[in-house]
């Protein structure tokens, strides 16, 4: 497993299957104090773990295929394809895959729409409601109309009148300053997100923690691997 040292650069910790954190590789450097001191170096995106060479890809991002040792971009809209990449095999929130294996846009079939299947609309996007004589059909609302939807799609936030875009990195906000849930691979630290957690804490399940007292780098609050000088 992959931590930072006290200085802030990346020490190795191997675990039982001898195998980093996903998106980090193990590479040897002569130049250290050591020669065979072990370094943690990011993936090259969009691989989600990779082998020894950056770019040689062994799992990908979300939104991306495996193909020849490379992550290659899906369609518009999809979530998972196959290796050809032309071939959506499941679809991105807000998009419907027809028969064609293609990802389509909800909205485009069904106006104002944020979610839905091929046939029928399941959510009104903020600032719509469900039309009172085709439940299948979404009409925007009018000024002071109940039952109005504020439901965004992810990624966004409703603001009161209308969806904004979260911070970069962030999968889901409750504002703009304010994020939830960080995007594959970054970790959440306070309500920001970052590539990796700070010296003095850890990820626990995408969120970076706290080490305990006196601990300078931990895996967990009950696993300490450096302590502070004089304890």
């Amino acid at each position: 497993m992959c931590i930072r040292d006290r200085y802030g650069d990346w020490a190795i910790v191997m675990s039982r299957k001898n195998v980093p954190f996903p998106g980090l590789i193990v590479q040897e450097t002569g130049l250290t104090q050591t020669d065979h001191k072990k370094l943690c170096i990011k993936c090259q995106s969009p691989c989600l773990t990779c082998t020894k060479s950056l770019y040689q890809c062994t799992s990908c991002l979300n939104g991306y295929t495996m193909h020849g040792g490379q992550c290659i971009k899906c369609q518009e809209g999809c979530l998972t394809c196959k290796s050809d990449s032309h071939s959506c095999t499941s679809c991105k929130a807000g998009f419907f895959l027809n028969n064609n294996q293609k990802c389509t846009d909800c909205s485009s079939k069904f106006p104002g729409c944020l979610y839905c299947h091929e046939e029928s609309c399941t959510q009104c996007k903020a600032g719509y409601k469900e039309d009172e004589d085709n439940e299948n059909q979404c009409v925007k609302c009018e000024a002071g109309s109940s039952g109005c939807s504020s439901v965004c799609l992810e990624g966004q936030y409703f603001d009161g009148k209308s969806c904004q875009n979260c911070a970069q990195n962030c999968q889901q906000c409750e504002s703009q300053n304010k994020c939830l849930v960080c995007k594959e691979p970054f970790l959440r630290t306070g309500d920001t997100c970052i590539i990796s957690c700070r010296a003095g804490t850890f990820n626990q399940k995408g969120v970076c923690q706290n080490c305990p007292a006196n601990c300078q780098s931990c895996l967990s609050q009950e696993r300490c691997l450096k302590c502070e000088p004089y304890y």
